[in-house]
């Protein structure tokens, strides 16, 4: 049984054929250009609202990871000049100790002192670092104000705040980023900038030789009136145990020889230091001044390096904590992907199957052209020749 079929019909099923061929190359073009099955929500609803949740859940990962690397960026440099300003305060603790030196004189005191004017401005300038953007480290919430400005005589005043700034590096995770440059620079008692201006003053005053003699004369041994002794000598038998005496070194000073040169057979026996510089306060320009002002620097530098020490040791275990965060942000972004190259229809081998169907659409839309010329140039005329 045959069907006839007019030439409408055949023009109208033709043309439908071809434009059905035709909008499937093009699709499958516009895949294969893309690199992924899925163009339109259309094409794949379910795949594609999934797929809308995942990119939300990347694009977050991204931010975050992009939150790490502005606080690396201003941990690294902040862990930086905190070393630096270590080596600094550990320099100035270096130069006190060789200021200590008992053949020093004025002179040498003197050029030490101007070494340690320079270590002071190297302390102001780290204390005032900027990051790449221009705010302060050191300044807390008050990040475009200078926090620490030299007043001279008045000293070195703090004009940030107590602020710490945060940055988000995780979904439930805000780490700071900067720290309050009083607690480093002045925090418990320990002002480092009075400390270097404290000993370059001490170091600037000459040794005076009267400033000294007067401390000698004003010296005494004081005993009470109950022991019953003369410093001037105990004798007693041979075989009496020895006498022992005790002077009060808080408001005594002499030196061992002096004491034995006073006595016939008593032995004198030195305890503690010959002089407590923490309690006992000394003529200005007197070498007793100077010992207390080095002592004084030792102590107050070593709380200095301390309170560096535990803002640096922070910063360390935050920039740590970023290269864990940075590594389960990388796995996570591996699996945001590959669930979207699922859904999307982006993977290796949609690709492949995408421009196999291309081109198996493509010799259908020739063949059916093909066709179409040669049934159409059809004519009982071709066979009157």
């Amino acid at each position: 049984m045959s069907t006839r079929i007019s030439s409408t019909m055949f023009y109208n099923m033709s043309t439908t054929s071809m434009l059905d061929l035709q909008a499937s190359v093009v699709k499958l073009n516009q895949q294969a250009t893309a690199g992924q099955r899925v163009l339109k929500p259309s094409d794949d609803p379910v795949a594609s609202a999934n797929a809308l949740n995942v990119s939300q859940s990347q694009a977050v990962n991204t931010q975050l990871q992009t939150n790490r690397d502005n606080a690396s960026t201003v941990l690294t440099q902040t862990e930086g000049t905190l070393g630096n300003i270590i080596t600094a305060i550990t320099d100035v603790k270096s130069q006190a100790i060789s200021a200590g030196n008992g053949t020093f004189g004025d002179a040498d005191r003197a050029s030490i002192a101007t070494a340690l004017q320079g270590t002071f401005q190297q302390l102001l300038g780290y204390a005032n670092t900027t990051d790449g953007l221009g705010n302060y480290l050191f300044a807390g919430y008050k990040s475009s104000t200078q926090p620490f400005v030299d007043g001279g005589s008045a000293g070195v005043s703090y004009n940030g705040d107590q602020g710490v700034q945060t940055l988000q590096v995780d979904t439930n995770r805000n780490m700071a980023v900067s720290s309050s440059g009083q607690a480093i620079f002045q925090g418990k008692g320990a002002d480092v900038f009075k400390t270097v201006n404290d000993l370059i003053t001490a170091l600037q005053t000459p040794i005076s030789p009267a400033a000294n003699a007067t401390e000698a004369a004003n010296s005494k041994v004081v005993f009470d009136a109950a022991f019953g002794l003369a410093i001037t000598g105990m004798p007693g038998p041979p075989a009496a145990p020895p006498t022992q005496a005790q002077i009060d070194a808080a408001t005594a000073a002499a030196t061992p020889a002096q004491l034995q040169a006073a006595t016939n057979d008593a032995t004198v026996k030195q305890q503690a230091h010959d002089t407590d510089y923490t309690r006992t306060d000394f003529t200005p320009g007197s070498t007793g001044a100077l010992n207390q002002a080095l002592a004084k620097v030792g102590k107050q530098v070593d709380l200095e390096i301390n309170n560096v020490t535990t803002v640096r040791a922070q910063v360390g275990s935050n920039m740590a904590e970023l290269t864990a965060l940075d590594n389960t942000g990388s796995a996570k972004d591996v699996q945001y992907q590959q669930t979207l190259n699922t859904l999307l229809g982006s993977g290796a081998d949609d690709i492949t199957k995408t421009l196999s169907e291309l081109a198996q659409q493509q010799t259908f839309l020739q063949v059916a052209q093909k066709s179409f010329s040669t049934v159409s140039g059809l004519s009982l005329l071709n066979f009157l020749h």
